[in-house]
C-alpha cells in the first residue's frame, strides 16, 4: 500500500527546507519577523492535506483484522 509517492500535491513544498515549513505554519520567518504562507501556498498546502487525508481513508478502509 502506498499511502504518499513522489507525485504528490505537495511536491513543490517539499523542496522547501523543514525550518522553512515550521516557520510558515507558526506565522513567522527565520528571524522572528510575522510571516506565514501566501495565498497560493495556503491553498496548495490545503490541496495537499485534504488529497493525503483522502489517501489515508481509503487505505485504511482497505486494512483487513
Amino acid at each position: 500500500m502506498t499511502v504518499v509517492s513522489k507525485s504528490d500535491r505537495i511536491t513543490d513544498m517539499r523542496r522547501r527546507s523543514a525550518s522553512w515549513f515550521y516557520h510558515k505554519l507558526n506565522g513567522h520567518d527565520g528571524n522572528g519577523r510575522p510571516d506565514g504562507f501566501t495565498r497560493s501556498e495556503a491553498e496548495q498546502l490545503r490541496g495537499a492535506f485534504l488529497d493525503l487525508a483522502d489517501r489515508l481513508r481509503k487505505t485504511a478502509e482497505q486494512l483487513d483484522f
